[in-house]
């Protein structure tokens, strides 16, 4: 898919806003969407449950990533911290956490920065 293409590409272009917008997409997609697809499909019902326990594990994972940064970035405040992670949670530790740079006293930078 094209979200594949850019891990092909240079550090810039795979942790660009182009890229978060196309990450999210296809993870949104499949995390709303492909439930339907699954329940109108008769070969696939038996995937349900693990679709459902996928999902919710995918969103806690992201939570609990999320939390950690948080907790670190009390713990170490006014420290620099670098955060490596897998492309597909980029997009969602930066939904989550940008907004409660504020709350928590820390600032996102990307490692260009």
């Amino acid at each position: 898919g094209l979200i594949d293409k850019f891990s092909a590409t240079s550090l810039l272009i795979m942790n660009s806003p182009v890229a978060d917008a196309v990450a999210s997409a296809k993870m949104k997609w499949y995390h709303q969407h492909f439930s339907s697809l699954i329940r109108s499909t008769p070969l696939l019902n038996d995937y349900q449950k693990h679709f459902t326990i996928d999902s919710s594990f995918w969103n806690k994972r992201n939570h609990v990533m999320a939390d950690h940064i948080i907790n670190f970035s009390r713990l170490y405040a006014g420290q620099n911290i670098v955060i490596i992670t897998g492309h597909y949670h980029r997009y969602y530790l930066r939904e989550l956490l940008i907004p409660q740079q504020d709350q928590y006293n820390f600032v996102i930078k990307e490692f260009y920065e």
